[in-house]
């Protein structure tokens, strides 16, 4: 980032403490993001899991090409912790983020 590139930090509940303390690091552009209510610091480009809120960020920013790699809505890997039902539901609205407007999406 200190090149130039900018860093998107997605905000989540669990780590709202990890991006008061590195955020500041980061030498170049920084835009703070959120799936909830955004405030005038954080923003909300849309999008559900990670994955798919980095979708509609490209989306806001022009991208017209977007390129997946990895990204599995079928058969998610789980956390220690998390609900795998959950997680297959989550993953579900992020296929439908994602896919909506998908001439733009490789990599699926």
């Amino acid at each position: 980032s200190s090149k130039g590139a900018i860093t998107f930090i997605h905000a989540h509940g669990d780590n709202s403490d990890l991006i008061m303390r590195y955020a500041k690091e980061f030498r170049g552009p920084v835009i703070l993001t959120t799936q909830s209510t955004p405030d005038n610091v954080i923003r909300n480009y849309g999008g559900f899991t990670d994955g798919d809120r980095a979708v509609c960020i490209a989306r806001h920013f022009g991208a017209r090409r977007i390129e997946l790699r990895g990204f599995d809505f079928d058969t998610p890997s789980s956390k220690d912790g998390s609900d795998p039902v959950t997680k297959k539901r989550k993953l579900a609205w992020a296929k439908r983020i994602i896919l909506d407007g998908s001439n733009d999406i490789t990599g699926l």
